[in-house]
């Protein structure tokens, strides 16, 4: 809108009536000097109720103009309201309330502004007001026909703004959006398909859009040549044929990245679309370095052969199959050295050692490789031909990093990472540890889930790897079965750079608090599943922690009863050690120095006594607490108080799990935690709605980040109040 626009709807400002002030005190001398005082009193009261409410209007008026010409539309509509309140039956603060929303652009709001002012005017019957009456509701009338006339005019911005404005807004359209823009006329279509920022991301798939894959397939030869990253997730044979011809006529011609699902590549059928799909691959060649493929059961067109010969530029595979990786490796003897592939990822029911053995004779390059639905076999041809390789994932059940760019020109042979499931069935030590073991001097990071020992298999394997140490490890998951417990824990006892470290099935608890006693302190710690010392019945393979019969937590002293009745010290066997490590890291953290940032303490039974130590640890940032029956409610809320009266509180996030001892109090005491941010509560089944709410309209906290689930007496309108009031 320009300001020729602007001026006509500018309302004229009105003016202080100076006048009317020296003809009241006039008045008020002369009524003071003759002593009518009845007649004073009646003059300022008149004089107060008239000119100080006329004036008050004013300058209201006044401001909301003056905050209006600057574009401060929320300040000048919160004067107008007081000039209604202050008035409610004079116009000024209508005409005012629709001037300053039409100068913004809000003509509905304008003309329904002027209507309600031109109503007070029907509703006064003054009669010595009639002249002014008619000249407020012309002036009314014209600005709400103003109002009327620009509401209807409708402007074509695409027509009129600069190419770079509207390729960023083009830009943030999802791409149903901008398939509509299509059909809004030439001018929109052809900014659209001239903006090459906002067709690097191009996808088939399945949309609300009617016809959306056929529109786009229409308009490949415009757009094909901006498109950088490529999916085809089409249902249709017809359109992915369509598609593929497009790559194969030079339409595509600076892809880098493709996507296939299963969805697109369930069409393969052993006909002429084999030889279309190998010719488009071919024709990508030259710029093709990312390609992400899942054959879904299709296992009768296209193989990992056939990938790694067409693709000489790839550096980055995944690749899927539900059958065995074996029905789809293909035939590699023909296959040359690829030198470019670094990062592979292969996921399929099951993959061997043979199948893994034929890639890498041929994919020396690999510096990464995450394989899901492999066996054990697999290792031995990794340790023999991936030379290069800084990263492993075998079978894991969790995100894997991706290389660091960094370190492309690592220098060091040998394995940085390598990770195992967490949760699933163990790797076998045997098969596994070799590989560790010679890459013991590089390895950083080790999640390695591994097997129990057989007693004639233990002191073999402690003197087979006597010298085994982990000196440069910055992050450890073990498993600490009793075979290998003590084993494991040696070989982190000297280390200066371990800053993580997650144990779970730990069984000797003395043991692992008086090898980190010995260390420098970690940043992140996380004890999972303990066993109970005591109960000789215990099952070393249990993934939970152990206890004797039924116990029922009583308070917070370390005293346990079994259903015979006979007590076991457990803050003998597991606290006091605990109790001892965590004083030692709240006294490096009062001293300013480097302690313990993370910590996560799952199924085991401290009790109330840790969690006061864990309090007196200045630098937690993070706390999780899981399956801890043994910790009472007046512990937690005592932790809570403790964290809410630290001066410089370093946390800023807490997660409870499983913890009988949680209640609505607990929750509520949250809120007073300075600092704290986010807040993850699962499977708390003694929380109510209530707490909930009450946690979230505490003016003191400063929650940015609130995750409930599964528990069980937080309903629908509770969640929907959470994701109102707390925006992430």
């Amino acid at each position: 809108m320009d300001n020729n626009d602007n001026s006509s709807l500018t309302l004229s400002v009105q003016s202080i009536d100076f006048k009317a002030y020296q003809e009241l005190f006039e008045r008020l001398d002369k009524t003071i000097h003759h002593c009518q005082y009845r007649q004073v009193v009646h003059e300022a009261t008149s004089a107060i109720n008239q000119l100080f409410e006329s004036h008050l209007l004013v300058l209201f008026d006044i401001r909301a103009h003056a905050n209006a010409m600057q574009g401060h539309y929320d300040a000048a509509c919160s004067d107008v309201r007081k000039m209604i309140k202050c008035a409610p039956g004079l116009t000024a603060g209508y005409a005012r309330k629709g001037m300053i929303c039409s100068i913004s652009g809000r003509h509905t709001r304008a003309i329904k502004a002027f209507d309600e002012g031109l109503q007070k005017i029907t509703a006064t019957t003054a009669d010595d007001r009639e002249e002014i009456k008619r000249e407020e509701k012309q002036q009314l009338v014209a600005k709400k026909e103003k109002s009327i006339a620009m509401n209807n005019v409708a402007i074509d911005f695409l027509s009129i703004l600069p190419n770079e404005i509207i390729n960023e807004i083009i830009v943030q359209f999802p791409q149903e959006t901008k398939m509509a823009c299509l059909g809004v006329s030439q001018i929109w279509r052809r900014r659209v398909l001239e903006c090459a920022s906002t067709w690097k991301r191009l996808s088939f798939k399945k949309s609300s859009f009617m016809d959306m894959d056929q529109w786009l397939i229409n308009i490949t030869p415009y757009i094909g040549s901006f498109v950088e990253n490529l999916t085809i997730d089409c249902t249709s044979q017809q359109t992915l044929f369509a598609c593929l011809e497009h790559i194969n006529s030079g339409y595509f011609s600076k892809v880098q990245s493709l996507k296939m699902p299963a969805n697109s590549t369930c069409n393969f059928r052993p006909s002429s679309i084999d030889t279309t799909l190998f010719t488009a691959f071919s024709q990508m060649n030259d710029t093709l370095t990312y390609l992400n493929m899942d054959l879904g059961n299709n296992k009768d067109t296209i193989t990992l052969a056939n990938i790694v010969q067409l693709c000489t530029n790839l550096t980055d595979l995944q690749f899927t199959n539900t059958p065995r990786l074996s029905t789809v490796v293909g035939d590699f003897s023909g296959v040359e050295y690829h030198g470019a592939l670094v990062n592979l990822e292969l996921k399929s029911f099951s993959i061997t050692g043979q199948d893994i053995e034929l890639v890498l004779q041929k994919c020396r390059s690999i510096r990464r490789l995450v394989m899901t639905g492999c066996n054990t076999s697999v290792l031995d041809p990794i340790n023999m031909y991936a030379t290069n390789l800084e990263i492993l994932g075998y079978n894991p059940s969790f995100q894997i990093p991706g290389l660091d760019e960094k370190k492309k020109d690592w220098k060091m042979n040998g394995l940085r990472m390598i990770y195992c499931n967490d949760g699933g069935p163990c790797v076998p030590t045997a098969s596994l540890f070799p590989l560790i073991y010679k890459n013991r001097n590089t390895l950083e990071v080790v999640y390695a889930i591994l097997s129990d020992l057989a007693q004639d298999q233990i002191q073999q394997f402690t003197t087979a790897y006597a010298d085994f140490r982990l000196d440069h490890a910055t992050s450890v998951a073990f498993w600490l079965f009793p075979s290998i417990q003590s084993f494991l824990l040696r070989s982190i006892r000297h280390s200066t750079a371990l800053a993580r470290l997650h144990v779970t099935n730990v069984h000797d608890v003395d043991a692992f608090t008086q090898t980190l006693m010995d260390m420098p302190p970690l940043r992140k710690l996380s004890i999972s599943h303990v066993h109970n010392n005591n109960n000789n019945n215990e099952d070393d393979n249990d993934s939970t922690s152990a206890t004797i019969g039924t116990t029922t937590p009583t308070n917070s002293s370390s005293s346990t009863t079994t259903t015979t009745g006979a007590t076991v010290d457990t803050e003998s066997d597991h606290s006091t050690s605990l109790i001892r490590l965590l004083s030692r890291y709240a006294k490096i953290s009062r001293l300013d120095q480097p302690s313990l940032e993370s910590i996560k303490l799952r199924y085991w039974d401290v009790n109330d006594s840790v969690l006061t130590t864990l309090a007196d640890i200045k630098t937690l940032r993070m706390i999780t607490l899981a399956g801890l029956n043994h910790v009472t409610t007046q512990g937690i809320q005592n932790l809570i108080k403790l964290l809410s009266e630290q001066e410089q509180p370093q946390l800023s996030g807490i997660k409870l799990n499983r913890m009988k001892a949680v209640t609505n109090d607990v929750i509520i005491g949250l809120g007073d935690i300075k600092g704290i941010a986010t807040i993850e509560l699962d499977e708390l089944h003694r929380i109510t709605d209530k707490g909930i709410k009450s946690l979230i309209d505490n003016p003191n906290h400063r929650i940015s980040k609130l995750k409930v689930k599964r528990c069980r007496f937080i309903g629908n309108k509770c969640l929907r109040y959470i994701k109102q009031k707390i925006k992430s």
